[in-house]
């Protein structure tokens, strides 16, 4: 007698299997007896609050926030609509609370958030130092309107335990002990505004209303290594003649890397902001690594809400997965008009395969076309196939080893060691450096050309 093949649901191990023909298999959303379960990656199915994609719903559903139960059933009357700006929205993904805990919890949040905001508005009103506790400096603004800081500290875009590894304080086998993986932080803009006032801000180039019921604005995505400019025009709305006072200052970014920060999205940071051996210095805005964005493999990696990549003018979607992944049209969550392309990209040794050599000459030779820049550039994960391919792109650069190294690092922390495969292969090709072997390798094993080199160190380094 021959064995039944495996079809629908299946207890195994523990978990909850769809298999489609004896193969485990991911779906998305499928319907077995007039419910709905979610098929992810190799098959299981999905528990608790989950993001679902759009594209893999099998037209049951729309892409949003669903509860399945225990037995990965979907609860009726679950959806929770992706969020609708950046900022609507600044959450960590792990266990949520149901609608009703979550909506108490929302207003407590709201009530004790009016309260400190009023004390610290209290207090700066008190206050004589004039300024913000994180960066002060040359002259501290202060009027009967408004109140500023001066910044004589370099501001830090990051969390606290990645500027002490910075400055040298700590390790990077600390940072990955006690960080919790969130590198990135906001520039916070203080000020204290009369009631009887209002003002506008001037930073690189874009304008913000201050409000008076506010102590502090948030700007995300600045730039490391940089000094921004910045005017206060305040206008006394008592005076009939509309009286108006300037203040103008500035404050520079601390060149460290530049973590980015997408709604849904993790691990992402800027690979430019690196000193190379000729002395120059890969631009950012170039390029942003990250994870996936539209949850094909992992349901956290989404992108909630594509408008907060506008800032970015992506042109291009560069996908080092494989193409297995998505067999219909493929349209890049970062907008219509942003082209998109698999890759199937190799990873540590795995460079080194002969059947590996055609997907890296698309990839170099795609590096070398200015008309793809600004790109993402990601994986699933955006740790071994990025961190490969950024660790190949840096070493062209020019960028250290050293400083090549911390770069891969910094996703997850994860051990250097990694890299030993691609080391070891490295080894037989010529060079003094590892730059140097990197790009004999390219030339003579992938079929990289000198000009394409060249085109990839003009697009990415300046003076």
């Amino acid at each position: 007698m021959s064995k039944k093949v495996k079809n629908g649901l299946v207890h195994e191990n523990g978990e909850t299997i769809y298999y489609e023909n004896g193969v485990p298999t991911r779906a998305g959303i499928v319907k077995i007896d007039g419910d709905l379960y979610y098929a992810g990656y190799n098959g299981k199915i999905a528990v608790g609050q989950k993001f679902v994609h759009g594209s893999m719903t099998n037209d049951l559903i729309e892409h949003g926030t669903y509860t399945f139960d225990e037995s990965g059933k979907m609860i009726e009357e679950s959806f929770i609509p992706p969020a609708k700006s950046q900022n609507a929205k600044r959450k960590r993904f792990g266990k949520r609370f149901d609608s009703y805990n979550s909506n108490v919890l929302s207003v407590i949040a709201i009530v004790l958030l009016v309260i400190v905001a009023a004390v610290c508005f209290v207090l700066n009103k008190s206050d004589n130092t004039g300024g913000y506790s994180s960066g002060r400096s040359e002259s501290g603004k202060r009027s009967s309107l408004i109140e500023l800081p001066s910044y004589e500290d370099e501001v830090y875009l990051s969390s606290r335990l990645i500027e002490n590894y910075y400055k040298g304080e700590i390790n990077l086998d600390t940072l990955a002990e006690k960080n919790n993986g969130d590198n990135y932080l906001p520039f916070v803009f203080t000020y204290s505004l009369s009631e009887g006032a209002k003002a506008e801000l001037e930073l690189d180039g874009q304008k913000y209303e201050l409000s008076p019921q506010k102590t502090e604005l948030i700007i995300d995505n600045l730039m490391t290594g940089k000094t921004y400019p910045f005017s206060v025009t305040v206008t006394d709305t008592s005076d009939p003649n509309g009286k108006t006072e300037s203040y103008d200052g500035s404050f520079t970014v601390a060149p460290t890397n530049r973590f980015i920060t997408l709604p849904g999205v993790q691990n992402t940071r800027d690979i430019g902001g690196y000193k190379t051996a000729s002395g120059k210095k890969v631009r950012q805005g170039l390029v942003i690594r990250g994870t996936e964005i539209d949850a094909l493999v992992e349901n956290d990696y989404f992108l909630t809400d594509p408008l907060a990549a506008e800032p970015f003018g992506f042109r291009y979607d560069f996908d080092l997965r494989e193409s297995s992944l998505f067999s219909g049209n493929y349209h890049s969550r970062l907008g219509q008009k942003v082209r998109h392309r698999f890759y199937n990209s190799p990873m540590y040794g795995g460079i080194f395969k002969v059947g590996s050599r055609d997907a890296l000459k698309q990839i170099f030779t795609d590096l070398a076309d200015r008309n793809n820049y600004p790109m993402y550039l990601h994986c699933t994960y955006g740790v071994d196939r990025t961190g490969t391919i950024v660790f190949l792109l840096q070493g062209l650069l020019g960028v250290s080893e050293e400083d090549m190294k911390l770069e891969y690092s910094l996703s997850a922390y994860k051990d250097p060691d990694a890299l030993n495969g691609l080391y070891n292969g490295l080894d037989s090709y010529a060079g003094s450096t590892i730059n140097e072997k990197i790009e004999t390798f390219l030339i003579e094993s992938v079929g990289v050309t000198q000009e394409q080199i060249e085109s990839i160190r003009e697009i990415y380094l300046e003076e």
